[in-house]
Formats: C-alpha cells, structure tokens, sequence
C-alpha cells in the first residue's frame, strides 16, 4: 500500500511516497536559510514557511513516485508529535485536508517512532536490510535537537524509554556551544568539523558519571564550556559570549570544539555501554536523528555494537537521519497494520509533548 507522509514538527517542510517500507519519493525543504539568522528555529517562522512550501512540497512527492494525485494513495500519515506545536499544526491540517477530499484513511504517527524505525527503510530496487522480527528486542538511541533518548524496543509500539536527558537534548547543546563560539547555525556539523582541526586539551566535566541510571544530562557541560571561555577571556561578559559575540582566536576555537566533542563521546560512550550491559538480549543497537549525521558519535556507537556482536541498525541513505517524512511513512505502514487509523477527523489534533508508547 502506498502511503503519502507529511512532516512538519519543526524547521523541516516534508513529504514522501512509501509504498510498505519502500521510499518512493523524499522531499524535504529545509528553513535553514531563514533561521540562521537568529541561531535557532523561530517557531513563527517555522510555521510560515511550512504554510508557505507545504503544498509545492507535496506534489513534488507524488510527481516523483510516478502519482498524479492523493487519490492514487492509499493512506495519508502526518507527524501529530512531539515538536512544535504552530509547526505541527500545519502538516495536520493539510493531511486531514487531504484524507478529507480523496476519502483515505489518516494515521497519526509518533515523530520519535519514525526515527526509530527509520533503519526499516529502503529504496524500491533494494531488498530490506533487516527485517524487524530478527533484530527485536534491539536497542534504539535517539539523537536530535529537542531529544536524546534510549529505547528498548520489543515491537512495533512496545517501547520502553529506558534513559533520557534530564535538561538539554544533545542537540540543542551542540547548538548551544557553537553559538558560543560564534559558528554558524546549525551547529552540531561545525564543531564536529572543527573537532578534526583541533584538539581536545580542555578538561570538561562527563555529567551523570556517578549515577547508575542511563538518563543525560547536557547542560551542565554546556554551562562548563561557557564558564571556561570567560575564564579565558574575562573581557567579555557570560551575556556576550552566550550571543557569539566574543572574538576568539581560530586555534582556542578549534581546541574547544575537539574538547567538547570528545566529552560527548566519553557521555555516550559511558551511557550506552551501561545500557549495552543491563540489556544483555538485545539483537541490535539502531540509532535515529539528526545527531546521528555526526561522524564520530556514529563511529562510536558502531565500535560499541560491534563489542557485543550486534548490528548496527542505521538507514542507508543519509537523508534520513534528520527530520523527513518517508520516515513517517514507515512507521504509519506498521501502525496501518496495527490498526491505528483515525476515524474522528474533528478530534484529532497535534500533541506538542507525545511520548513514546501513549500515542
């Protein structure tokens, strides 16, 4: 069954085509641009590109998987959250818009699920990499602007979240700290750049490294990072160096930046190996979110997997491991097939703080 997806839970504007787990078509149009400015997602901003890309974006998803309309569909999924909620909005009242006119059924989908299960997709001339029988119960660590979460996952909506931060997402600190070091928005691929440049001679603390449980915590180390730039360059005050208006030497920068990147991968490190342990019949480690895109943190949690002799469960394309819609399409297949459909149109809204499993 072919199934058209929208997401729009924060500053990506997103539709696909899945036809069961094959992703007939892609498009996301980032907001980067008109966000950069600010150093952050504008949720007004957000909301008005979405409003304004949304119906182009939906029909370059269905010319480029051979449709010529929603009526060749067979279901219409939308992101109901976590996100944004003037963002989310938007994508729910198109799809409803949608499901209304050409008479399909509506599923809601868990953003955090389509990361989740976004190792599942794959392009139509492939065969799938896994299937989801042989690699459950696996292990899924979610990396991304607004979340940093360990799941076990049994199935198909059996998820346990088993650790997650208790203040800043791991995200959001990347961002954080590079704004600090006045790099450009979005943060997280400039430091890990710069983190090959310099190198990591800055002691920071691993937050949480006394504690049995597997839950984060980011802002301390992002408070640690602020706090020794001042130590270094008292003319500034905390205010201008969290606004990215202080001017710091290229080789500091560099140095910092290679320092927080390493103390990231010591937290995951860390936290993952105890969760690896805990959790000892697991058949695999999946990891989801625009994070993933880092390199290190990527390789890391590879050499982690491979330790226990488990698969690393990762999409093939790139593409998605940050926000998208044919991850969303995958996940309203397995909720299709569950049963999960919305019947009542009027009561079906967005839910800025959805969790895991209470969908």
């Amino acid at each position: 069954m072919k199934i058209l997806a929208i997401e729009t839970s924060c500053d990506e504007t997103a539709a696909a085509v899945v036809e069961d787990t094959a992703v007939l078509s892609n498009v996301i149009a980032s907001q980067i641009e008109w966000h950069r400015p600010y150093g952050g997602v504008v949720p007004d901003i957000a909301r008005r590109q979405h409003r304004r890309l949304l119906p182009s974006v939906v029909e370059r998803a269905l010319k480029e998987a051979g449709l010529s309309s929603p009526t060749e569909v067979g279901a219409v999924a939308v992101t109901q959250g976590p996100g944004l909620a003037i963002a989310l909005e938007v994508g729910i009242q198109t799809a409803k818009e949608l499901a209304k006119e050409h008479s399909k059924p509506l599923i809601g989908v868990n953003h955090m699920e389509g990361h989740l299960l976004s190792f599942l997709a794959h392009s139509p001339n492939e065969v799938p990499p896994f299937s989801l029988d042989e690699v459950t119960p696996f292990l899924s660590f979610l990396i991304s602007g607004g979340h940093t979460q360990l799941v076990l996952v049994q199935g198909v909506g059996e998820y346990e979240v088993i650790g997650r931060t208790i203040d800043d997402a791991l995200g959001e600190a990347f961002d954080k700290v590079a704004r600090m070091l006045a790099l450009a928005y979005p943060g997280g691929p400039e430091i890990e750049k710069l983190s090959y440049q310099g190198q990591a001679i800055y002691s920071l603390p691993v937050p949480l490294k006394r504690k049995s449980n597997l839950d984060f915590s980011f802002a301390g180390l992002k408070t640690a990072v602020l706090y020794l730039i001042a130590q270094h360059y008292p003319q500034y005050s905390l205010r201008e160096i969290s606004a990215g208006q202080a001017k710091l030497p290229t080789k500091f920068v560099a140095n910092l930046a290679a320092s927080f990147q390493q103390t990231v991968e010591e937290v995951v490190k860390f936290k993952l190996s105890q969760a690896l342990v805990k959790y000892s019949q697991l058949k695999g480690v999946s990891l989801g979110g625009g994070v993933a895109n880092n390199r290190r943190i990527r390789q890391l949690v590879g050499r982690l997997a491979q330790e226990r002799q488990l698969p690393l469960l990762l999409p093939s394309d790139r593409r998605l491991y940050a926000d998208n819609a044919a991850m969303i399409g995958v996940a309203a297949y397995y909720n299709y097939q569950q049963g999960k459909i919305i019947t009542d149109f009027s009561s079906f809204d967005r839910k800025p703080n959805l969790e895991l499993g209470t969908q």
